[in-house]
C-alpha cells in the first residue's frame, strides 16, 4: 500500500494498486507525513494544530503533541522539530521529550538509518548522527 498526504488539501489519500488511483483515507488536513518503517499501521504526521499519530494506516488520527515543523521516522523511533528549531523525539510516537536545537527553522526532515538530516532555512543542511541531538553542516560526504 502506498499513502500519501495531497499537497494541496492534506488530505491522506492510500493506493492498493501501485498508485494508478487513490482513495482518500482521512480528511486530515496534514503539512507533513512519516510511516514506520517496520510498523506499517503507525504514521506520524503534523497539522496546523500540531503532531498527530495513528495506529490504523490513517484511518483515525489521535493529537500527540504542540510542535508543528516537520517529522521523520525510523526503527529507533520519530523526530519532529518546531518553527524554532526545537528538536523532540519519541520512540512511540505519543510521548514527546526534548532532544536538540537546529540553527535555523526547519524545512524538511529525512531519517535514513540512524542518521538524520535537516534541510533549514537559514543554514542549509545539517545533519545529525545522535537522534538530534546535536547537528553539523553537512558537507556532502557524510553518510
Amino acid at each position: 500500500m502506498l499513502l500519501g498526504a495531497e499537497a494541496t488539501t492534506g488530505r491522506l489519500l492510500a493506493s492498493t494498486d501501485g498508485g494508478d488511483t487513490w482513495q482518500e483515507r482521512s480528511p486530515i488536513d496534514l503539512l507533513t507525513l512519516a510511516a514506520h518503517p517496520e510498523d506499517t499501521d503507525l504514521l506520524i504526521g503534523t497539522t496546523g494544530d500540531g503532531l498527530v499519530r495513528s495506529d490504523d494506516a490513517g484511518r483515525t488520527w489521535t493529537p500527540t503533541a504542540s510542535m508543528t515543523g516537520p517529522v521523520a521516522a525510523n526503527t529507533d523511533g520519530s523526530v519532529a522539530a518546531g518553527p524554532d528549531g526545537e528538536v523532540a523525539t519519541s520512540l512511540d510516537g505519543t510521548d514527546w521529550g526534548p532532544a536538540g536545537q537546529l540553527p535555523s527553522t526547519p524545512q524538511a526532515l529525512l531519517a535514513l538509518d540512524d542518521r538524520l538530516y535537516a534541510w533549514t532555512a537559514g543554514d542549509g543542511l545539517q545533519h545529525s548522527g545522535d537522534a538530534g541531538q546535536t547537528w553539523q553542516p553537512t558537507s556532502g560526504t557524510e553518510r
